[in-house]
């Protein structure tokens, strides 16, 4: 994260045409992947607001890559509403 955007990345090989939906609180993604083109889902309700119009995503060969603007600057102590920890979401300090 920066004081003014949060970068957000989906591992998935191989989506084809996925279902995006970002909006002023949450990210909504729905796509197939990999070689069994599995069908995954996801919503995330963000601990604060975010600029959907002013936010970017593309879909690469092995992720989803999000570049989400924040509402206001400022650096969030965590990514979602819900305070619990979750084996499918962690930093990525690359």
């Amino acid at each position: 994260q920066r004081k003014n955007l949060l970068y957000v990345k989906g591992q998935l090989e191989d989506c084809r045409s996925p279902t995006i939906k970002i909006e002023i609180d949450k990210l909504y993604f729905k796509g197939k992947g990999v070689s069994e083109m599995i069908e995954y889902e996801l919503s995330l309700d963000f601990m604060k607001e975010i600029k959907p119009e002013a936010s970017k995503h593309a879909v690469r060969d092995r992720a989803i890559e999000f570049v989400l603007i924040k509402a206001e600057d400022g650096f969030w102590k965590r990514l979602l509403k819900e305070d619990n920890m979750f084996h499918w979401l962690k930093v990525d300090f690359n």
